[in-house]
């Protein structure tokens, strides 16, 4: 009788011990902070590239744009969809990070937002 009970006593501690690892969820990943190196290494891509010197036009740095959006697969803005990789269509584009940057435009220092997206 006693084995009985405790093959029972087996069986319930089983189902039990199933139950609990079932209910318990794997926390999703944070990859805010890889998007935000992401994002500062794109912007350290242009600002080395030399884009930003003496800055008279905004969309002489959209083929530099291109090029980055082509490897990484994501949008780039610069000023909202003023300088973009992302041309096309009205649908809206989901912004991961954006940062505020200071170039030079026109012989005067501009703050300009930077943004990354899909």
């Amino acid at each position: 009788m006693q084995t009985f009970e405790a093959i029972i006593s087996l069986l319930f501690f089983v189902w039990m011990l199933g139950i609990a690892i079932v209910s318990l969820e794997v926390p999703e990943h944070d990859y805010r902070v890889y998007q935000m190196q992401l994002s500062t290494d794109a912007w350290r891509v242009l600002y080395l590239r030399g884009n930003f010197e003496d800055l008279s036009d905004m969309q002489s740095i959209e083929p530099d744009l291109n090029q980055i959006g082509q490897v990484t697969g994501l949008c780039l803005f610069l000023d909202g969809i003023e300088t973009t990789n992302c041309r096309g269509g009205i649908e809206r584009h989901d912004l991961s990070i954006s940062t505020y940057r200071t170039i030079i435009f026109n012989h005067e220092p501009k703050t300009v937002r930077f943004s990354m997206g899909n």
